[in-house]
């Protein structure tokens, strides 16, 4: 029984999708599936209406803010200020597409094993030097770090 009304409801997905006459777009991407597809734009409404990618990033909430204080400048995070719904499905869109994707795998690999990788520990370590006083630098002593 379960499983017939789950059929029920993805028929009726797949017909949804169909109307917006996107469906043959998004579902030539490997990775992404009806009810993924339907979610996506169940969140962003007509796709026509941006002008720029970025503007969906934007309205997720993943656009880039910086995260700073008088001289004290900690660094960029995304700003979470948007649709947390939009941010989870883009994120379990990117899951999916680099697991069975294998552009999204290449570029993937290729983020995390740059040169210069902002997100690994040694640009931290250098990050973290910046904060320190210029005495504690020099007595090797990297225990407190300077705020102001």
């Amino acid at each position: 029984m379960l499983t017939k009304q789950l059929e029920q409801i993805e028929n009726a997905i797949e017909e949804a999708l169909t109307e917006t006459g996107m469906k043959g777009t998004i579902l030539s991407i490997p990775g992404i599936g009806i009810v993924t597809a339907a979610s996506f734009f169940g969140e962003i409404g007509d796709p026509l209406r941006f002008d720029h990618p970025r503007q969906i990033s934007k309205m997720a909430g993943y656009n880039l803010i910086e995260d700073s204080s008088g001289k004290n400048i900690s660094g960029t995070s995304i700003s979470k200020r948007g649709r947390k719904n939009l941010r989870n499905v883009l994120y379990q869109m990117a899951r999916t597409m680099v697991a069975v994707n294998a552009e999204m795998k290449e570029l993937y690999q290729y983020l995390k094993t740059r040169p210069n990788n902002p997100s690994t520990c040694s640009n931290l370590k250098e990050d973290s030097d910046r904060h320190l006083q210029p005495d504690e630098k020099a007595n090797g002593i990297q225990s407190r770090i300077s705020f102001g």
